[in-house]
């Protein structure tokens, strides 16, 4: 895309509020909640924080892995699957919207948990990219992506979107 054929200045919006701790079903009611309330700020593109969805566990590194352990079958259960009717939710979510939007969460696939983002266009369609190594004692609770996609800058009508976990 030429970003120099844009003749209108681009809304972006960065997410800065709290999620729904623990607790899937209130995170992806606040995630479209925000999608709902930047739409009617006309909003191009809107970025919520990494793992969003279903909030960072500082815990992880102020406590050892073993006194973590109290909370990761929760957290496991409460992170977002890409395929499901709560990713349906977000994506109907943006496609009424009619903006782009760059969703930090965390992902369930089978046994594991990843940092993922998804980037959902105004069709409601997504590119999605996972952390490929995650930090430190992040280790202790999310598993290393294949980079299998490692796309992380897309193309919108306003430009490219670029987002890193």
């Amino acid at each position: 895309m030429d970003n120099a054929a844009i003749s209108r200045p681009v809304k972006v919006a960065a997410v800065q509020a709290e999620p729904g701790w623990l607790n899937l079903q209130k995170s992806i009611d606040k995630v479209i909640s925000l999608i709902e309330n930047a739409g009617k700020k006309s909003v191009n593109v809107l970025r919520f924080p990494e793992v969003f969805v279903q909030g960072y566990p500082w815990s992880i590194w102020h406590h050892s892995p073993l006194s973590n352990v109290g909370f990761i079958h929760e957290y496991v259960n409460n992170s977002l699957v890409k395929e499901s009717p709560e990713m349906d939710r977000i994506k109907k979510a943006v496609k009424a919207a009619g903006f782009f939007v760059v969703l930090g969460y965390s992902e369930r696939d089978r046994g594991s948990i990843y940092i993922a983002q998804s980037f959902i266009n105004p069709d409601g369609e997504i590119i999605h990219h996972r952390k490929i190594k995650p930090t430190r004692v992040e280790r202790s609770l999310w598993g290393d992506s294949q980079a299998d996609p490692v796309k992380c800058v897309v193309d919108t009508k306003w430009g490219e979107v670029g987002g890193l976990n």
